[in-house]
């Protein structure tokens, strides 16, 4: 009740649910330099040129379309859509294939109508782990999709079981977790549901039990530097990959490999 009387959730849903507002933003999406050879040359280009997606940060989508791009991934998978922000961008500077999901009705309706006019990206109004168990099974993803994990949000938390049907449905990905605890780095937001925080021991808990296979790598730079200011945790976690994430990949340390 108190976030539905305060002036800003209307402003950010009005904003968000703007269609005209939002293709704009679409048709001013730049993909990153090939000249990003420094943390300085990154934040330059993100004070420059506003990230769509991935909660507008800057340096974690330059970590995440270097991933996709260097892995060769053949697709890409969203659980929880939300207004189709991060959708319209990775479609549109990835140059892949989105899967995406979204179980409340209003923001499936507002994102399908925001990503009407783009090809490529296949909505679904569903719970998220169902989602994820069965574009695994239906064999479409190729064999080494990403997977990015924005679910939880409502009392039910679903990443647990979304991190099980990947494990055991696919032999190779990479898998992105928002809203992740960086314990070194405690600048960073994470999100935390009663019984269950968003955390090492919850991928050791679940994917570790079933797989052996998996390297965990999180953010390893200080979050008040992104132009947006935002800084929320996430981790990286590659799955079925002989090779590890090569140091040349990020020269200006971006990423740091954890144990679980």
């Amino acid at each position: 009740m108190l976030r539905i009387i305060s002036p800003y959730w209307w402003h950010f849903q009005f904003s968000r649910r703007n269609f005209v507002k939002f293709w704009f933003q679409v048709m001013a999406i730049k993909s990153f330099s090939n000249t990003i050879c420094t943390l300085a040359d990154l934040l330059d280009f993100g004070k420059k040129h506003k990230v769509l997606g991935f909660n507008r940060e800057c340096i974690r989508a330059f970590i995440i379309s270097k991933l996709y791009s260097s892995y060769n991934c053949s697709a890409f998978v969203e659980t929880g859509t939300f207004y189709g922000h991060t959708s319209a961008y990775v479609r549109k500077t990835f140059k892949t294939s989105v899967y995406t999901s979204e179980i409340n009705t209003t923001h499936y309706f507002v994102s399908k109508l925001n990503l009407i006019w783009l090809a490529g990206i296949i909505s679904t109004l569903s719970n998220s782990s169902e989602f994820v168990a069965n574009i695994c099974n239906k064999g479409t993803l190729g064999d080494n999709p990403m997977f990015y994990l924005d679910a939880h949000f409502y009392e039910h938390m679903p990443l647990p079981d979304e991190l099980l049907n990947i494990g055991n449905l696919c032999e190779k990905a990479i898998i992105v977790i928002d809203d992740f605890l960086i314990p070194s780095q405690p600048e960073f937001l994470y999100d935390e549901y009663p019984g269950i925080r968003i955390d090492l021991e919850l991928v050791e808990t679940t994917l570790s039990q079933i797989r052996k296979d998996i390297d965990v790598y999180l953010p390893n730079y200080d979050p008040r530097l992104d132009p947006t200011g935002k800084g929320i945790g996430f981790a990286v976690i590659l799955l079925g990959h002989k090779q590890k994430i090569p140091a040349e990949l990020f020269p200006f340390d971006l990423l740091e490999q954890v144990m679980v």
